[in-house]
């Protein structure tokens, strides 16, 4: 008698897919942006990256060799944190979810798409909380959420993510503490009522865990670095 395949879910990743010069640019002219690092942590963002980079063109490119690898079953960009949400929660909806990677910006405590932060208070609004719900029920304790994003993990703010987005999501969250690029180091995870076994002063290069001047680039010898097209998580970070 042939035994029935399980479904250990979907592999799915999305991206922000505004180009980094455009989004740059609206955070120097939005009215409600000021460039505080204690703030936002976004001002070595805008200075050391290299604005002719278009990122989201090699968000889309890791994405496609990731599908043609069979590595994902999804990817799609967005320009909104709403509209991704939802498109993840109606993707194959009686399928569970195995793995959700995000591409994009981060600064510590936050994932950006065009200027819009998603930050541990996801859960309080409905416009992010309602998706988030619904995508809850399809995960399972294998599950990972992970942002490939600069410094999410990082300093005060970002331990106090990680644990939020861990226990209202109910699976391992992952992240990073340095900017990433080709080098991607300080990847962590948490799993839900776990605390950060890392330093909160890692991947900080000026400041402090509370008030971050400045964050450090991945390099090969930094902590937990993997390499930008791997696809997997070490299962003991």
């Amino acid at each position: 008698m042939m035994m029935e395949a399980v479904d250990d879910g979907l592999r799915i990743m999305i991206y922000d897919e505004t180009d980094i010069r455009g989004w740059a640019r609206a955070l120097k002219d939005a009215k409600e942006y000021t460039p505080d690092p204690v703030d936002d942590a976004l001002d070595y963002l805008v200075e050391e990256l290299d604005l002719e980079l278009g990122l989201s063109t090699s968000w889309w490119a890791g994405g496609k060799l990731f599908k043609a690898v069979r590595r994902l079953d999804h990817m799609r960009g967005f320009n909104n944190w709403p509209s991704a949400l939802r498109w993840i929660a109606d993707l194959e909806p009686t399928r569970p979810i195995k793995e959700i990677q995000f591409w994009g910006h981060g600064s510590p405590g936050k994932v950006w798409i065009l200027q819009k932060a998603m930050t541990a208070l996801a859960f309080k609004y409905a416009p992010h909380r309602d998706p988030l719900m619904r995508i809850k029920t399809r995960l399972t304790d294998e599950s990972l959420i992970w942002f490939r994003t600069c410094s999410t993990f990082c300093g005060t703010r970002g331990q106090a993510f990680a644990q939020t987005w861990a226990d209202n999501m109910g699976c391992r969250i992952a992240a990073h503490t340095y900017i990433i690029g080709p080098f991607q180091s300080g990847l962590h995870s948490v799993g839900p009522g776990e605390k950060p076994m890392w330093p909160d002063t890692e991947g900080i290069a000026e400041g402090t865990p509370d008030r971050i001047l400045k964050a450090r680039w991945s390099m090969p010898w930094s902590p937990n670095t993997i390499f930008a097209l791997q696809s997997h998580k070490p299962r003991k970070w």
